[in-house]
């Protein structure tokens, strides 16, 4: 029985953890040449401790050694046919609503993560 709860336990923790929506990337370090700040994807330098929100609603950070990014939309999992999430990715913001109805708003049968 302990042994069944310590796999429950280990693969709820992975489930959410795959689920996280988050990144890391290491920083490439040469001691010759110390870091300055770290490159997002569009080549942007972005100042060691500064933290940003990347056109697709990831909220990123840089450190001496990593950029880490976190999805701020969820993804959807177990909508109702009837419904759909529509993000507006120019604030970062999403609702679920009605696709035959837009201003009836859904409720999700299941997580949002």
């Amino acid at each position: 029985m302990k042994y069944f709860l310590f796999i429950t336990v280990v693969l709820l923790a992975c489930t959410s953890l795959c689920n996280a929506q988050c990144y890391t990337e290491q920083l490439n370090f040469d001691p010759k040449n110390p870091v300055a700040g770290c490159t997002d994807k569009r080549g942007v330098v972005h100042p060691i401790g500064s933290q940003w929100k990347d056109k697709d609603c990831f909220q990123c950070s840089c450190s001496d050694s990593t950029i880490e990014c976190c999805g701020t939309i969820p993804q959807d999992v177990g909508l109702p046919e009837h419904c759909e999430m529509v993000v507006n990715k120019e604030d970062c913001t999403y609702e679920v609503i009605n696709k035959k109805d837009p201003s009836d708003k859904c409720m999700p049968t299941g997580e949002i993560l």
